[in-house]
C-alpha cells in the first residue's frame, strides 16, 4: 500500500519498498529511497553537514552511506533549518556532485524530496555567524544548536572546535558517531 507524504503545497504518493543501491541498465549503480516503517521508538536526533550526504551518495561504501541509511530507515532523525537545506541543495547539485555521482538529476530530485518529508525542521532562533571561520559551517551549528540535537555529523570537525565546550552535543565523524551509536544500541 502506498504512503501519501503531504508536505506544504505539495502531495507525494511513494510505494513502501526499502532503500536499495540497485543496478541501472548501463550497469551504474543508484540509490531508491523510499519510507521507512515508522515506529514509536525515541530516535537519536542528528544535523548531518552536507559533506555527509555528499559523501553518502557518492559511494555505497562507508561510515557516510551507513548514516543515511539509518536516517532512511527511521533510526536517526535528522534536523536542518531552512539554511541548511538550501545548503544540502546546493551541493548536490552542484557541478562537483554531479561529477562523481552516479545518479541522474531526477534521482537526487527525488532523493531530496523524500528527505524533505522525513527531516525535522528546525527554526532558526540563535544565530553562530561570525564565531566561525566559515559561514556554511555556521549554518550546521547552527541547525544543531536550535534543534538540540544528540551529535552533528561531519567530516570537517576541526571547523567546529571553537564550539565543542560550548554546546551540549557531540561533534563527530561519520565514523566515530557510528561507533557511538552502535555502542548506545547494545
Amino acid at each position: 500500500m502506498p504512503i501519501v507524504l503531504v508536505a506544504p503545497n505539495m502531495c507525494k504518493v511513494i510505494s513502501t519498498v526499502n532503500w536499495h543501491w540497485l543496478d541501472s541498465p548501463n550497469n551504474f549503480k543508484y540509490i531508491m529511497a523510499y519510507p521507512p516503517s515508522y515506529s514509536l521508538e525515541i530516535t537519536m536526533l542528528v544535523v548531518l553537514d552536507a559533506n555527509v550526504l555528499f559523501a553518502g551518495l557518492i559511494s555505497p561504501h562507508g561510515a557516510s552511506y551507513q548514516i543515511l541509511s539509518l536516517a532512511i530507515g527511521g533510526a536517526l532523525t535528522c534536523a536542518a533549518t531552512p539554511a541548511l537545506w538550501v545548503e544540502y541543495e546546493e551541493q548536490l547539485h552542484s557541478e562537483r556532485f554531479l561529477e562523481l555521482t552516479p545518479l541522474s538529476l531526477t534521482q537526487i530530485n527525488d532523493f531530496l524530496d523524500y528527505l524533505a518529508s522525513v527531516i525535522r525542521p528546525v527554526r532558526n532562533d540563535f544565530v553562530w555567524r561570525g564565531i566561525l571561520l566559515d559561514e556554511d559551517d555556521a549554518i550546521v551549528a547552527e541547525s544543531a544548536y536550535n534543534a538540540n540535537v544528540d551529535a552533528l555529523i561531519t567530516f570537517n570537525v576541526k571547523h567546529f572546535q571553537t564550539l565543542r565546550n560550548q554546546v551540549s552535543f557531540q561533534i563527530q565523524r561519520p565514523g566515530e558517531f557510528l561507533k557511538t551509536y552502535k555502542e548506545q544500541q547494545s
